[in-house]
Formats: C-alpha cells, structure tokens, sequence
C-alpha cells in the first residue's frame, strides 16, 4: 500500500510536470507569436515611414516642378511686356519726331 501511494503520487507529480511542461511549450510558442508579430509590425511600420517619405519627395518634386513652370511663364510675360515698352518706345520716338518735323514745317511756312 505505502509503495502503490508512493506510485499514485509519482504519477500525479508525473502529470503536473507534463502540464507544467505542456504550459511552458504553449507560452513559448504564444512568446514566439508575439514577437513574430511585432517584427512585422515593425516591418510594416518602417514600409509606412518609407512610403510617407517618398510621397514628401515626390509631393516636393511636384512643387519645384510647378514653381519652375511658373517662373518660365513669368519669364515669358516678362519678355512680352520687354518687347511692348521697346515697341512704346520706337512708337513714342517716331511720334517726337513727327511732331518736330511738323513744328519746323509750320514754322517754315509761318
């Protein structure tokens, strides 16, 4: 009797440790999970950071494009309204001119 409660207890024990040991298996895996998802956290965190910074590249990109473009076309305004006043300008000459022939023939026949 004393060696049979002997083995009952030896198996109790026997089973305790499996559970135990089962325990520690599950937690490790369950370990093993967490970190798995927190690398691809990780992972899919530095992918987000790597898409932010390329769509700020590209977004500058698009700005200096659009300020180059702009800067062309004022540019070509400029060179527009250059060309007017040199226009205004020979017009203005030819009219002194006119108006000083005209003044010197009214004179002449005064």
């Amino acid at each position: 009797p004393l060696l049979l409660i002997q083995v009952q207890d030896l198996r109790v024990t026997e089973d305790e440790m499996k559970l135990i040991l089962q325990m520690y298996r599950h937690e490790t895996i369950d370990s093993r999970d967490v970190m798995e998802a927190r690398e691809a956290e990780y992972r899919a965190w530095a992918h987000v950071q790597s898409l932010k910074s390329s769509l700020d590249e590209h977004n500058l990109e698009l700005r200096v494009k659009t300020a180059i473009e702009s800067e062309a076309r004022s540019q070509q305004k400029l060179a527009a309204a250059e060309a007017e006043i040199a226009e205004m300008r020979h017009k203005l000459d030819d009219s002194k001119r006119l108006t000083s022939n005209l003044v010197l023939l009214i004179e002449s026949v005064l």
